[in-house]
């Protein structure tokens, strides 16, 4: 094993570096690479040229004016040098994709995760992700979004929808069936990564509720995902509601019910109370600029209740944009830019790291 310090993992750190750059950056010069990097010219032009070979990038048809006429080739990311291979879990059903490392999708497979009780679950999965496989080649690395908890060790937990998945280690039976990068991570996290990387506004802290079949939340805190001690952070279903009787998901499972029954405008009321108030609470504790609402019960006189009641608690210079999404290709988006993080920054390096 490679020790720290020694030449050969900073050659793979420097040239970890200039891969995400160029990811980032393309079309980017060689000595557009050096401001950048404060990195020789000698030891760029080394690693550029060794990743070309190598096929993961490639030189753009843009050139780069270096004066007196001259221009500089510019590189680019080759999107066929590798596959990420992706399954997200919504709402009853698996969405699996095969996507470039640029995360342009190249396949799409939809699984429902209930059509068959006979079949356990984790079955269910290695069938899409081979059936993923199966389709592409050079595959990278595997990305996994669940509804459950995903502990510092790997382990799921609080995963009622699928109990099979309960205190399994996802990540570990994954990488030792494909011998491949695995990163599984929680649904609605996902998609608040996904949201914050759609770069709709420049926010750096926003919050993202999800209320649908689950209640969940996603923060982002200087433009990264908090997740907490015990990636906790965001569990809103535990909250308790306003009379002590029960937790914020109980009680909004029953409101979403009677939402539509004899009682309809009273639930309604009752269930924007409920919102306004988790609202007021994640806007006191981390101050966001936005907090994003994803679900399919919530219309535009429900928003402007919302908004009025938070209006009341919170000092105008505070408020947070509210903003109702119904977009669910978060949750994939967000699985993507995760894979693709963690196969830029940490993967080759370890690899280096480990002499593997």
């Amino acid at each position: 094993m490679q020790k720290a310090g020694q030449p050969q993992v900073l050659k793979w750190y420097n040239s970890s570096l200039i891969q995400q750059l160029i990811l980032e950056n393309g079309p980017v010069s060689k000595p557009d690479l050096v401001q950048l990097t404060k990195l020789s010219l000698p030891t760029v032009n080394k690693i550029v040229d060794e990743l070309v070979e190598e096929g993961y990038a490639k030189e753009s048809s843009v050139q780069n004016a270096t004066g007196a006429g001259r221009k500089a080739k510019t590189y680019i990311v080759d999107g066929k040098f590798g596959t990420i291979i992706t399954a997200y879990y919504l709402e009853g059903k698996w969405l699996g994709a095969a996507t470039n490392i640029l995360g342009e999708i190249l396949y799409r497979i939809e699984r429902s995760a209930e059509e068959s009780r006979e079949i356990n679950q984790v079955q269910i999965l290695y069938d899409l992700l081979d059936d993923l496989i199966g389709e592409t080649d050079r595959v990278k690395a595997i990305g996994i979004g669940i509804p459950g908890i995903i502990m510092k060790n790997g382990d799921i937990t609080g995963i009622p929808v699928m109990k099979e998945f309960e205190g399994v280690n996802l990540e570990k039976l994954l990488k030792c069936r494909y011998q491949l990068p695995v990163f599984v991570e929680n649904d609605v996290k996902l998609m608040t990564v996904g949201c914050y990387k759609n770069k709709i506004h420049n926010w750096e802290n926003m919050i993202f509720l999800y209320i649908s079949s689950g209640i969940g939340a996603g923060i982002m805190i200087n433009g990264q995902l908090y997740k907490g001690n015990t990636s906790f952070a965001g569990e809103f279903a535990y909250m308790p509601v306003a009379d002590g009787k029960g937790n914020l998901e109980a009680r909004l499972t029953d409101l979403r019910k009677k939402m539509h029954g004899e009682h309809a405008e009273k639930a309604k009321m009752l269930f924007a109370e409920e919102i306004s108030n988790a609202i007021i609470h994640c806007t006191t504790i981390i101050n966001p600029e936005a907090i994003i609402l994803y679900g399919n019960d919530f219309d535009s006189g429900l928003m402007e209740v919302i908004k009025e009641r938070v209006k009341e608690y919170i000092p105008e210079y505070s408020y947070p944009e509210i903003i109702l999404t119904g977009d669910d290709s978060y949750g994939v988006s967000g699985l993507i830019s995760m894979c693709l993080d963690g196969i830029h920054k940490k993967c080759w390096l370890l690899d280096a790291v480990e002499n593997r």
